[in-house]
């Protein structure tokens, strides 16, 4: 009951009264009016919503950060009696944010409204009407209700892919393939006889066999897979500082993660990416048409994790000895993150630090520049916000 209503509630009473002193034609019939008007709209509220269905359908259900994605609403009642155009609050493309579209019902036949939403931030989001407030054509009730038996559906923004500097790896990496391939062979495990070139070692020339068939052959060993590159990605609630947008820091983080895991799969790397947050994943890839795996693991990655980024390095330098290239993501930097990286690079591999923080930071500038003095890549990760402008053009 609105406002509106308690004031024709007023005005029927006053009219009553007038109706019974003076007994006059005209106040009567406005009191009549007013009598059917109020319970008639409330009537006409409660039918329109009891029999009201809604349908909502993206155009697509994934899309990359920064794109727009269109939202179709289609609405219908049962109730004869006219009501005002309804307003639906609906779930936007950020986290835990919704919006008013206001927007006509028709009763009988579906009405069709479609919304632009703007995808400001990586994560997987309800779409969707979550709740319904109707009114009545005179303004007085407005009654609200909620669709929870509402289809529940997600639209998964991923994160962008941009340019990324190759990771190096190590051993070293070489333009002769060759040269590369015979420092990873397995002097244990000769599998097959070739022709000596120029370069190979003595103690792999099979000298019985090359005496017999007058010709200098090369045992053969097996070749183990590359080394591949780990891909050590923050899970815990990012940090940021007073006043900062965590979103913004996220974003940041899986599109780091994605742009280095872009480049190591063009390099012709397999990547490994551990997430460690409240439902754990380990993705692992090797060609580039697996990228959208990593993709969608980061965007369905909720930054929850309860463990410690430096229980993650801990773990994960056990498994350093057939790893050619390790990335590290996170927005946090102190003393024993420092130290675990440093751990992690003299076991072996490269290592690169891509850090989403506050480089200016006089704690976090020392132990960067240390890192740096002991040969890891430290890379500044730029946190870009993006306007979120979801509640954007209608078409009825």
């Amino acid at each position: 009951m609105t406002r509106r209503c308690v004031a024709a509630l007023a005005c029927a009473a006053v009219l009553l009264i007038t109706a019974l002193s003076t007994g006059g034609t005209m106040f009567w019939l406005m009191f009549l009016a007013l009598a059917l008007a109020v319970p008639g709209a409330y009537a006409a509220v409660r039918w329109a919503l009891a029999t009201l269905t809604v349908r909502c359908k993206m155009e697509k259900t994934s899309v990359v950060r920064g794109e727009d994605v269109r939202l179709r609403v289609m609405l219908r009642h049962r109730c004869p009696l006219p009501v005002a155009p309804l307003t639906l609050r609906i779930c936007s493309a950020s986290e835990n944010a919704t919006y008013p579209l206001r927007c006509p019902a028709r009763a009988f036949r579906f009405g069709d409204v479609r919304q632009t939403l703007f995808c400001a931030h990586v994560g997987c989001f309800p779409f969707g009407v979550d709740e319904i407030r109707a009114e009545d054509v005179f303004g007085f009730f407005s009654l609200k209700a909620r669709l929870s038996g509402a289809e529940s559906d997600e639209l998964t923004v991923l994160p962008r892919v941009n340019l990324c500097a190759p990771l190096s790896f190590s051993p070293g990496d070489s333009d002769d393939e060759s040269l590369t391939a015979r420092a990873f062979e397995d002097a244990t495990m000769p599998t097959d006889l070739r022709a000596y070139q120029p370069g190979d070692e003595l103690k792999k020339i099979h000298w019985k066999l090359s005496m017999r068939r007058k010709e200098l052959l090369v045992r053969v060993y097996e070749q183990p897979a590359r080394p591949d590159a780990v891909l050590l990605v923050d899970c815990a609630p990012p940090a940021v500082p007073a006043g900062g947008d965590i979103a913004a820091v996220r974003d940041a983080i899986c599109e780091a993660a994605a742009s280095v895991a872009s480049a190591a799969l063009d390099a012709g790397a397999p990547v490994r990416m551990p997430l460690l947050a409240a439902e754990p994943d380990d993705v692992s890839v090797s060609k580039q048409e697996e990228l959208p795996l990593v993709l969608e693991a980061l965007a369905r990655c909720k930054f929850d994790g309860a463990t410690g980024f430096e229980r993650l390095l801990q773990l994960e330098t056990r498994r350093m000895r057939r790893t050619g290239s390790t990335a590290v993501i996170t927005s946090r930097m102190n003393p024993v993150i420092a130290d675990m990286i440093l751990r992690i690079r003299r076991m072996g591999p490269k290592v690169r630090v891509l850090l989403a923080a506050d480089g200016a930071d006089p704690a976090i500038a020392a132990l960067t520049r240390r890192l740096m003095r002991n040969d890891v890549e430290v890379t500044a990760v730029a946190v870009e916000p993006l306007a979120d402008v979801s509640a954007g053009e209608v078409e009825t």
